[in-house]
C-alpha cells in the first residue's frame, strides 16, 4: 500500500474514532462540568505538545528529517503551541481576566499549526522516514483536532460562564501552603 494512502486511512480512522468518542462521551461529560473545569480538562492534552520537538531527534526520525523544513516548522510550531497552551492553562486556572483571549489565541494557532504540519508533510514531504514519529500525525494530531473543536465549541457556547478571580480550589491550596 502506498505510504500516502496508508497515512490517509490511519489519519481518517483516528479522526472518526476520536470524533465519535467526543460526541458520545467527552461532550456530555464536559457539559455537566463548570466552564473553567471543562476548559482546563480540554487544555490538558496540549501540555504535551513540546513532544513535537522529537522530529528534530535523529534516531526517532531519519536524520534527513531533522534537517528538513518540515521538521523545523512542525517542531517549533508545536513548541509555540505548547507555550500558548501552558499560558492559557495557567491563566484559566488563576481566573485571569485575559484567560479567554489567551485560549482563543492558543486554539486558533494550535489548530492551524496541526493542519499546516499535516498538509506540509503530505504535500511537500518530510525529508525522509519519520519512523516512530508516525504515531504523532496519525493518532495525536486527529485527537488534537477533535479537542480543538471541543474548545472552540465550549468557548462559543459557554464563555459567559468563565469565573474570574481565584477559584475556591486555588484559594484553599494557597491557605494549605502558607
Amino acid at each position: 500500500m502506498p505510504t500516502v494512502l496508508n497515512f490517509g486511512i490511519e489519519f481518517a480512522a483516528s479522526l472518526l474514532v476520536f470524533s465519535l468518542l467526543a460526541k458520545w462521551y467527552a461532550a456530555p461529560y464536559l457539559a455537566k462540568r463548570p466552564f473553567n473545569e471543562a476548559l482546563l480538562l480540554l487544555l490538558s492534552p496540549f501540555l504535551l505538545r513540546y513532544l513535537g520537538l522529537m522530529s528534530l531527534a535523529p534516531g526517532v526520525v531519519d536524520p534527513a528529517v531533522t534537517q528538513s523544513s518540515f521538521a523545523f516548522y512542525q517542531a517549533y510550531g508545536d513548541f509555540i503551541a505548547f507555550l500558548l497552551a501552558l499560558a492559557s492553562f495557567a491563566l484559566v486556572r488563576a481566573g485571569h481576566p485575559q484567560a479567554l483571549a489567551a485560549v482563543w489565541i492558543f486554539n486558533i494557532f494550535g489548530a492551524a499549526e496541526f493542519v499546516h504540519s499535516v498538509v506540509r508533510g503530505t504535500l511537500a514531504g518530510t525529508g525522509g522516514s519519520i519512523g516512530a514519529f508516525w504515531y504523532i500525525p496519525v493518532a495525536y494530531v486527529p485527537f488534537g483536532l477533535v479537542v480543538h473543536y471541543l474548545i472552540f465549541a465550549l468557548l462559543a457556547q459557554r464563555s459567559r460562564e468563565f469565573k474570574r478571580g481565584r477559584t475556591i480550589e486555588s484559594r484553599q491550596a494557597l491557605i494549605r501552603y502558607q
